[in-house]
This record gives structure tokens, C-alpha cells and sequence, in this order.
């Protein structure tokens, strides 16, 4: 009998675990789209990138020279203590964080964390 449940309750969590990635796929997109568009004056001619770090963080600077590597990047870091409004706006909540948008200045991606520079470095 226990096994039988084993197998069930297998069978359940594959049957969802579509249906929940796509939710949460969902989630962050609807997340992204309720971000402002980056102001004028921060724009770069191609992709810019708003990092959003504090006086403590210590991953920010890895992150800060992994964009700034990148060929055609404006990158701008935002102490959130000094511009609080400006990481309101984009819901900064931790350090850092990173908004990256396009030359007409709409968010593509906002991301939180150094786990993205390391899988987006393992990408390459």
C-alpha cells in the first residue's frame, strides 16, 4: 500500500509541475510589466542596466564589472539610500538588483541577485 502512494503521489507532482512553472513564468512577466520605463536621462544608446546596490553589498561590484563587459552597455548603479523613489519604482527589495531595458527605455528584465550572473556566465 505504501507504494502505491509513493507512485501517486509521484505521478501528482509531475502532473503539476508544468502547470506551475507556467504560472510562475507568468508571474514574473506580469511582474516585469508593471515597471516603469527607465527615465530619459539614465538611457543608453543600446541596452542599459540600472543596478540598484547599498554601501554593504559585496556582490554588487562582480556584478557591476559582468555588465559593464558587455559590448554597447550604459550601466548606471543606484545607491537605493540616495534614490529611494527610483528603487520604489522598480520594487528593489534586496541588493542587488538589476533592471535591464532596451534603447527605448521599457524594462526587459528585472533581476534580483547573483545566481543570474553566474547561470547567464555558465550560458555563454
Amino acid at each position: 500500500m505504501a507504494k502505491f502512494l509513493i507512485v501517486v503521489a509521484i505521478v501528482f507532482v509531475l502532473a503539476l509541475a508544468p502547470r506551475i512553472w507556467r504560472m510562475r513564468k507568468l508571474a514574473d512577466q506580469r511582474d516585469q510589466q508593471g515597471l516603469p520605463d527607465v527615465p530619459p536621462a539614465l538611457r543608453g544608446p543600446e541596452a542599459t542596466y540600472l543596478v540598484f546596490t547599498t554601501r554593504y553589498c559585496a556582490q554588487c561590484g562582480p556584478v557591476e564589472q559582468a555588465l559593464r563587459s558587455r559590448p554597447g552597455a550604459t550601466v548606471h548603479v543606484i545607491d537605493v539610500e540616495r534614490e529611494p523613489q527610483l528603487a520604489q519604482n522598480y520594487r528593489v527589495r534586496s541588493a542587488p538588483t538589476v533592471v535591464e531595458a532596451d534603447r527605448g527605455g521599457r524594462v526587459q528584465r528585472r533581476l534580483v541577485g547573483i545566481d543570474w550572473l553566474r547561470a547567464e556566465a555558465a550560458a555563454r
